[in-house]
């Protein structure tokens, strides 16, 4: 009996997957090199899933997540020699949350916070980490805006805000 049961379950899950599966595909361009210049997942003809992009060495310089042909999730933008550049979120298509890109030249890093596609803030850090200034984005209703720049000395004390 237990056997039987099993078996039902297995069918149902085969009946109810297949079709999503036979509906799925990746793509693939190669470099004329023959290494992979692209993957990309789809469903019924959209984007859908995991996309990567390499360089023409093979080193994956940016990977990004579809929903119905929409980004949708965390994407991940890689340097040359494989460390991470730049990381954020889309929702339905828009940059949504926090965007940190990260400036190994100089260890800083830069923090854009996005709400529905639009920058609110943009937040500089130096190399201990240390906030040095940030920009405020506001935006009026007939589309206008304006930027607010605050600047931060050593010890994290405001030392200049202004309207730009």
């Amino acid at each position: 009996m237990h056997y039987i049961k099993n078996v039902v379950v297995f069918s149902l899950v085969v009946l109810v997957c297949a079709p999503a599966l036979l509906c799925a595909e990746v793509k693939t361009e190669y470099w004329p090199s023959g290494k992979v210049k692209w993957e990309r997942s789809y469903e019924d003809g959209k984007l859908d899933g995991v996309s990567k992009e390499y360089d023409e060495a093979g080193t994956l310089r940016e990977e990004e997540k579809y929903t119905n042909g929409k980004k949708n999730g965390i994407y991940l933008r890689y340097y040359s020699d494989g460390t991470l550049r730049v990381e954020g979120n889309y929702k339905d298509g828009l940059k949504d949350g926090a965007e940190t890109t990260h400036l190994r030249w100089e260890n800083k890093k830069t923090v854009t916070t996005y709400q529905n596609g639009k920058a609110i803030n943009t937040r500089r850090y130096d190399e201990k980490g240390r906030l040095r200034d940030e920009l405020l984005f506001e935006y009026a209703e007939e589309g206008s805006w304006r930027i607010r720049q605050r600047l931060y000395n050593e010890k994290g004390k405001m030392i200049l805000d202004q309207t730009l």
